[in-house]
Formats: C-alpha cells, structure tokens, sequence
C-alpha cells in the first residue's frame, strides 16, 4: 500500500525540524540556574545518564522537572548513592519528556 500525503508530509516535517530549531536550549550553567540546583548536581546527574546533553552539548529546559524531582528527593534525606543505586542497579530513573534526545529530533512532534 502506498502512502498517502507526501508533499504534505514533507512540509509537516520541514516544520517539525524548524520548531525543534527554535527549541530554547540551556548551557549546563543556565539550567542549573534557572533550576536553583549547584551545578555539580547536574554534573552528576549528566555522569548517571539522567540529563542527556542535546547535539549542540546545551540541555532541554524541561529537564528543569528533573532537578526538581531530584532536588525535592535529596532534601528529603534520600542520599546520593541511593538515588545512583535506584538508578544503575534497580532500572529506575527520571526523564521530563517520553522520548530520549535521539528521539525527539527524529519524531519531534510526538507527544
């Protein structure tokens, strides 16, 4: 079966990939401020795999949601090397969108 909609699908993708141009992207520096986390709590975060660098080496500015879920954990007495264990040894881990980096340049318009 053949598919439907190819000059309109090219379009939608064109437009796609200049929305995900115009995604306003952070310096590790600038998310940690705009977060109001210490910069070596995304440093270990980015060590972990929990804060994935886009392309260009600057980050999402949802992944704010992570360091608030990691900060709000930590301040609870949750200790470092039990959020690492939960997160190497267990499988668990914290994400602020459904699709890794890879995945929202090539499908960025899924939600």
């Amino acid at each position: 079966m053949a598919r439907s909609g190819g000059p309109a699908r090219a379009g939608a993708a064109q437009e796609a990939d200049r929305r995900l141009i115009a995604l306003r992207a952070l310096t590790l520096a600038e998310l940690a401020d705009e977060a109001g986390a210490p910069v070596d709590l995304l440093e270990w975060l980015v060590g972990l795999g929990q804060l994935r660098p886009l392309d260009d080496g600057r980050f999402d500015p949802r992944d704010a949601a992570i360091l608030s879920t990691v900060g709000a954990l930590l301040d609870s007495g949750i200790e470092r090397d039990d959020l690492a264990w939960a997160i190497e040894g267990a499988g668990g881990g914290f994400t602020s969108s459904p699709y890794t980096p890879f995945q929202r340049r090539i499908c960025p318009t899924k939600v």
